[in-house]
Formats: C-alpha cells, sequence, structure tokens
C-alpha cells in the first residue's frame, strides 16, 4: 500500500511498517498501525477510544478490507492484546453513527466479541 486517498482529500498511507491516516480536516496525521508479518498491530486506550453507546472498538473499514496479506489484527486494549481475524471484524462489526464514507467509515467491533480472542 501506498498512499490512498479518497473523495474528501483524505488518504492513508504506509511508511515502512506503520500505517498513518492524514484527514484533510486535520493539520495532523493519526498512526493507525503497525504491520508485522501477517497482522497489524492497533492500540486502543479505553478512556479515549472506548465506545460506550456501542460498548465497542472503531477500526478503519477503508484500511481492513485494503491491507493485502494482512490477516489479523493485534489488538493492544490498555494493557490486554487480543489477536481478531480480519475478516471476523468484517463480518461480526456493525457500521455506526459517524461519516460513512471516504477513510472516515469505521466498523465497530463489540467488546464481547473481542474478549473471546
Amino acid at each position: 500500500m501506498n498512499i490512498i486517498e479518497d473523495k474528501a482529500g483524505n488518504e492513508i498511507y504506509r511508511k515502512q511498517d506503520d500505517i498513518y491516516l492524514a484527514l484533510k480536516e486535520e493539520n495532523r496525521t493519526r498512526k493507525v498501525g503497525t504491520i508485522v508479518g501477517d497482522k497489524i498491530i492497533m492500540k486502543r486506550d479505553s478512556k479515549k477510544h472506548y465506545f460506550r453507546k456501542g460498548d465497542s472498538y472503531g477500526f478503519n473499514h477503508n484500511l481492513l478490507i485494503r491491507l493485502n496479506k494482512v490477516t489479523k489484527v493485534e489488538l493492544h486494549i490498555d494493557k490486554k492484546k487480543h489477536l481478531i481475524p480480519i475478516d471476523y471484524i468484517l463480518e461480526k462489526g456493525e457500521f455506526l453513527l459517524f461519516k460513512q464514507q471516504g477513510f472516515e467509515l469505521q466498523i465497530f467491533l463489540k467488546t464481547d466479541l473481542i474478549e473471546t480472542f
């Protein structure tokens, strides 16, 4: 994956093994994760990333469907690790409330489903 741009001018790009999201409306980039072998390592702080109303955590949908040769997410929530197949997230996840287009489209996986991994 090189630089991929959506219709709104947002970008997802890879710099070495790290994946970044640059939203046009913001003056900074966000590190989304790091690719190691067949997995992408993503870190979440429950105080900042936990979606209470949906009892879930979000993933960038556009990124998940574009990751070549990456089949799993190693999700670090606080001090816990979960190794979740990307296909599982795409199958069991739900789209909730936020922008439904471009790179801001997120798919949310409920915490009880995360805990099974």
